[in-house]
């Protein structure tokens, strides 16, 4: 049940959040089928049931430059009828197992060919919101490890579950990335239980706590000033501006959802602005064209390059117009990029210059 109109009103539900919890409370396997054939019916209908221009096949996207409070682009389909949302594209295939059979949906990004002779290059901001996050909260050892480009989630999960930070496999990590990110928007322990009950993983409610504390007792800035300077600045103004200028203002009621937006809002925001800065740059180069964004990464597509040299120059080009200091809290720095390449968007490969091939 969940209250509508008031605090003495409740109506029956069924939605994702309300099983999501009886989920997390009973265990259910029938409930968790119900909400994967769900996923997989929104799968379907937004990212493989959409219209293709007819003249030559392709899909194309209005880009809204305000479809998101935080400043993010967000697509919906062209005046031309064909087109969907592009920024929330699942990151892998997925699988259903119903007993006698098995349902398969292909990673969607794998089917987002690049052009015979292109290639698609992919720029990407390394870590960018947590950077954000440590500078507001000027949590200068997490700083540290951000600009010494160790690996932030590996190390808390080394704390976490008290194993050298070698020995970290790729599902703790998987388990500390949640909590960080969770956990710096304000996300609860049975919030985050929630989460992880999304991707088949249960957790015991004192397993949750003893992992949210451990991170927060790593880090007590974030909680003890970043967030708590959000929920002054709420009370006092009920507006928050990121690094940019850009401000949201916060109507209504302050409740624990209304926080987490508003712990999300100046690092969400000023990382999609400075991603839209450094897009614009590249998108100015005729040998680039950039087709969109997705979280912390530009997508742009370009001439296979006639050799590896070449390659190499545009990678180091396209770093150089990433290089855009933010400034928040009285810090100054510029977030480093990687790059991803390939032929496909579910085929992108890390860039090494050593190692790279055209094939």
């Amino acid at each position: 049940k969940r209250g509508k109109g008031g605090k003495n009103t409740q109506s029956l539900t069924a939605d994702e959040t309300a099983l999501q919890k009886l989920i997390h409370k009973y265990k259910s396997k029938p409930l968790e089928t119900i909400i994967e054939l769900r996923h997989i019916n929104k799968i379907i209908s937004t990212y493989i049931d959409f219209r293709t221009d007819k003249e030559d096949g392709r899909i194309r996207c209005s880009f809204n430059m305000m479809g998101t409070n935080t400043g993010r682009l967000s697509e919906s389909p062209a005046p031309t009828g064909s087109g969907t949302t592009l920024h929330n594209l699942p990151r892998k295939g997925v699988e259903i197992d119903l007993g006698e059979e098995k349902i398969v949906l292909p990673n969607i990004k794998e089917m987002m060919v690049a052009d015979p002779g292109m290639i698609f290059l992919s720029p990407d901001y390394k870590q960018a919101e947590l950077f954000a996050v440590a500078m507001l909260a000027g949590e200068e050892s997490l700083l540290k490890l951000l600009v010494d480009g160790i690996d932030v989630h590996k190390t808390v999960a080394s704390r976490l579950f008290d194993l050298p930070f070698q020995d970290i496999k790729s599902d703790q990590r998987y388990l500390a990335k949640r909590t960080v990110h969770g956990s710096n928007y304000g996300l609860s322990w049975m919030k985050l239980g929630e989460l992880f009950v999304k991707d088949k993983i249960h957790i015991e409610a004192k397993e949750l706590k003893r992992m949210q504390n451990i991170y927060h007792l790593l880090f007590p800035k974030i909680k003890g000033k970043f967030q708590a300077n959000v929920v002054k600045q709420l009370f006092e103004t009920s507006r928050l501006v990121n690094c940019f200028g850009r401000v949201r203002t916060f109507f209504g009621h302050l409740d624990e959802e209304t926080f987490r937006k508003a712990y999300a809002y100046v690092p969400q925001s000023s990382i999609s602005d400075l991603l839209k800065r450094a897009a614009r740059k590249i998108n100015l180069d005729a040998r680039f064209k950039v087709l969109g964004e997705q979280h912390d990464s530009i997508w742009v597509t370009a001439k296979r390059p006639s050799s590896a040299d070449e390659m190499e120059s545009w990678v180091e080009w396209i770093w150089d117009q990433m290089k855009i200091p933010i400034t928040l809290n009285g810090y100054t720095l510029q977030i480093p990029a990687d790059m991803k390449w390939g032929y496909s968007l579910g085929t992108l490969e890390d860039y090494e210059k050593e190692k790279f091939c055209l094939g």
